[in-house]
């Protein structure tokens, strides 16, 4: 497994996976009131069970919402786990990763360069270091 391109690809999710995170909640609201119109009862299964109208649309519905409370406990709990990582950084890697990675922008080296008063190629080895300390702070392994 290549821990540092796993590393880079996770801070580039980091974002949209907060907003998973913020929107799973409501979409499980949602679809939850989805149910409200959804008619037939969940009977126990038997051999000569005769599915009635309702019943797939209801059982659809079940699993549909199990999957999406899933997806949120998943979604957060990579969130915090990322969140972790990040925090066990110095500023100046935060920094670095999420102006790279996270939130990259046109120019993000030059701005780097500006703010750290240091060369690219400094940036570079700083940028090298901070993505060693997060996948050893989020894996243990780099």
């Amino acid at each position: 497994m290549n821990w540092k391109q796993e590393a880079i690809d996770r801070l580039q999710k980091y974002t949209a996976m907060e907003k998973a995170v913020e929107n799973l909640p409501e979409e499980l609201k949602r679809v939850e009131q989805q149910s409200y119109g959804l008619t037939g009862k969940l009977e126990t299964m038997r051999v000569d069970y005769t599915p009635k109208a309702g019943d797939n649309a209801m059982l659809n519905h079940l699993v549909h919402r199990q999957e999406l409370e899933q997806a949120y406990e998943n979604a957060r709990l990579w969130v915090s786990t990322t969140r972790r990582a990040m925090l066990a950084l110095t500023r100046e890697d935060q920094a670095i990763l999420y102006s790279m990675y996270v939130q990259p922008q046109k120019g993000a080296v030059n701005k780097l360069c500006e703010q750290l008063g240091v060369e690219q190629s400094s940036v570079y080895r700083k940028r090298d270091g901070a993505l060693y300390r997060f996948t050893l702070a989020l894996y243990g392994a780099a």
